[in-house]
């Protein structure tokens, strides 16, 4: 992520979004154990993670209590 610009980028705006969004002060290991693996994730990817971001802020409202349903039916 230190070499790339556009990585760091997306890596600064994820932890801003974390930072702002998440005001517990207990530890959560499910939810440390997502953003490690979706920043190492970041780091492997070569091409194509320029939608990153957003694929994790939908993966990431799971933790926040908002999950979006596919339900569109209705």
């Amino acid at each position: 992520i230190n070499a790339d610009f556009y990585k760091k980028t997306i890596a600064l705006f994820l932890a801003e979004l974390i930072h702002r969004c998440i005001h517990i002060s207990e530890f959560d290991t499910n939810l440390y154990n997502f953003v490690e693996e979706s920043i190492l994730k970041l780091d492997e990817k070569e091409f194509r993670f320029s939608d990153f971001h957003l694929q994790f802020m939908t993966k990431f409202t799971k933790y926040l209590g908002i999950v979006p349903i596919n339900n569109f039916n209705k």
